[in-house]
């Protein structure tokens, strides 16, 4: 089995079909939404349900199925964490609308395990411990599902190009793979240590141990924050800046709050806290020097906005697509400002100053100085080397964005979703 990961998005039902589609239907209204009555199928079981128009398939399952194995990771039909099975073919199920599955069967995590018995992959991502987190663990077991449906007997090559699709913040993929060669029967068992005899746990110091909760997480039932949900739930939608250095002149939120359904809307305007990055005096809101200094504090929301995407509104509203919709009725007007993009340049004395210190971070002591650790002599080493090689060396951006909150106890911020827009 060979599948780029080009063709599987093309699977999906054309991702871009549904994210031109979606604020299309939005535009209609929450209240006027049009719906439409489809006959699924989901894990075995015929249900007639009546959809709004505009609802993804993830959106049905998980809110109103309450099939929250199937994850939200980037939403947009880039991680593969939503992958279920669409009359057997892998499929983002974020990018797919939840009319387009009309006369079909789909097939989810939770779909896999039968009368309490779980499935011989599910049981071999247990034993090669393939979940880390465990977030992308639904969406690669149904892509691994799928493989071996179409190739009962893969090889390792063919396992990761079935796989393409999916991605894993903790990189577990070697793991995955080994799992899916071993439920194939093209792979040797693990070694699990299994007993449960007294004294036990001195008995499997040194073997491999299945995780203990290893079993949620290839079920779909292991409860991540974003899977949590609360009578009188709000839904968060962030509004966030698409310059990278700009001052607001104004903001305009009347015709979002006049919404039916937008319980509140917060700018830099009404929401003076300190958030917790940046110098001593900007990072501590506790602390009495943040009442006399404004070196670079940081605001939940700052004026100016400093780089694109930061956070120029949110909004809490009763439904998710009523925050979508409310979003673009604020009116910003910016007054956009110099800015540089290399770090280099950044430093240069006539560079556009980010802040009124300049362009470094502030140190402990709260100085605009590059900070630094020094152990030896680096003079010394260099006279003792046999050669000395000089070259200037750069790498890509790397940030470790995490796909999911994998907290097991929910915090009260749960209750409001901030979804990056």
């Amino acid at each position: 089995m060979s599948i780029s990961r080009r063709e599987f998005l093309e699977n999906t039902s054309a991702a871009a079909l549904a994210a031109a589609a979606v604020p299309a239907l939005d535009a209609q209204g929450a209240a006027a939404a049009p719906r439409s009555t489809i006959h699924i199928t989901v894990n075995g079981a015929a249900q007639t349900m009546e959809v709004e128009d505009r609802w993804t398939l993830t959106e049905l399952l998980r809110d109103h199925l309450h099939l929250t194995g199937t994850r939200i990771g980037c939403d947009r039909g880039e991680c593969g964490a939503c992958t279920v099975l669409l009359d057997g073919k892998p499929i983002y199920s974020c990018s797919h609308l939840a009319a387009w599955a009309d006369g079909k069967s789909i097939q989810t995590v939770e779909g896999l395990e039968q009368y309490g018995k779980l499935d011989p992959l599910q049981q071999a991502f247990m034993d090669r411990d393939a979940p880390q987190c465990g977030f992308c663990t639904s969406g690669q077991l149904m892509s691994a599902k799928a493989c071996l449906a179409q190739n009962p007997k893969p090889t390792a090559a063919e396992v990761r190009s079935a796989m393409t699709g999916n991605l894993c913040r903790c990189s577990n993929y070697n793991r995955y793979v080994e799992a899916v060669l071993a439920a194939a029967g093209m792979a040797k068992p693990a070694k699990i240590a299994t007993t449960t005899a007294p004294g036990a746990a001195m008995q499997t110091i040194g073997r491999e141990t299945i995780r203990i909760d290893a079993r949620e997480r290839v079920s779909g039932k292991a409860t991540y924050t974003g899977d949590v949900q609360l009578p009188g739930m709000l839904y968060a939608r962030v509004l966030r800046s698409p310059h990278p250095h700009a001052r607001i002149r104004s903001i305009d939120i009347s015709a979002a709050l006049a919404m039916a359904g937008v319980k509140a809307v917060i700018t830099h305007e009404n929401c003076p806290f300190v958030w917790g990055a940046g110098s001593i005096a900007g990072g501590r809101q506790y602390a009495d020097d943040v009442k006399k200094t404004t070196i670079q504090r940081r605001y939940a929301f700052n004026n100016p906005v400093r780089f694109v995407g930061e956070p120029v509104a949110a909004i809490a509203a009763t439904d998710r697509h009523i925050a979508e919709e409310a979003l673009r009725l604020i009116k910003v007007d910016y007054e956009v400002l110099p800015f540089v993009l290399d770090q280099e340049e950044a430093l240069q004395e006539n560079a556009p100053k980010i802040w009124p210190e300049g362009n470094l971070s502030l140190d402990v002591q709260n100085q605009p100085k590059p900070m630094t650790q020094k152990r030896g002599n680096i003079d010394d080493g260099f006279r003792a080397s046999d050669h000395v090689f000089e070259d200037r060396y750069t790498t890509t951006f790397v940030h470790n964005a995490r796909m999911c909150c994998a907290s097991r106890r929910p915090l009260p911020l749960s209750a409001l979703r901030d979804t990056i827009l």
